[in-house]
């Protein structure tokens, strides 16, 4: 749950977007981090929209024989329902990109072969907006091909 972007906001509202019980004071550690305030005054006007959630990608590894391209997808995870995602290449292997569309929660990377025999990789990042908070994640895209007598692909 985010906290209320306007109107009244209460130590209990906090107290739950923390996931916390018991009494909590606006100098706890845990509340000024979520107020992004380490020091100073403080205030509950410091909470308007804040949220402690986070987001996580995971890391693809493809392995395949022979040439031609590879798919893999990666997805971001813990954002709020109805955030807004962003996808860009922050690295890497110019033979990888994100293959369609950049504004979703999932993003399909694509390899096309870097030879006939090699390893290829790149780091990408979806940045989550929901209301006035966004949180960014990385992942790590890795290719591998191997020799294949026969021609082709053969995806393991």
């Amino acid at each position: 749950m985010t906290l209320p972007s306007s109107g009244e906001i209460t130590l209990s509202m906090i107290r739950t977007e923390l996931g916390k019980s018991g009494t909590i004071s606006l100098n706890d550690t845990d509340v000024r981090a979520l107020a992004g305030k380490t020091s100073g005054a403080i205030s509950l006007s410091n909470f308007y929209g804040k949220s402690v959630w986070s987001v996580s990608v995971n890391d693809i590894n493809r392995f395949a024989f022979g040439s031609g391209f590879l798919i893999g997808t990666m997805t971001a995870t813990g954002a709020p329902s109805g955030s807004s995602y962003s996808w860009t290449k922050v690295s890497g292997n110019s033979s990888i990109s994100i293959n369609g569309s950049t504004t979703g929660s999932s993003a399909s990377i694509l390899c096309s072969t870097p030879g006939i025999s090699g390893i290829a990789d790149a780091l990408f990042r979806c940045t989550v907006t929901k209301s006035s908070t966004s949180k960014s994640a990385t992942g790590t895209a890795t290719f591998e091909w191997e020799p294949n007598e026969g021609g082709g692909i053969d995806p393991f």
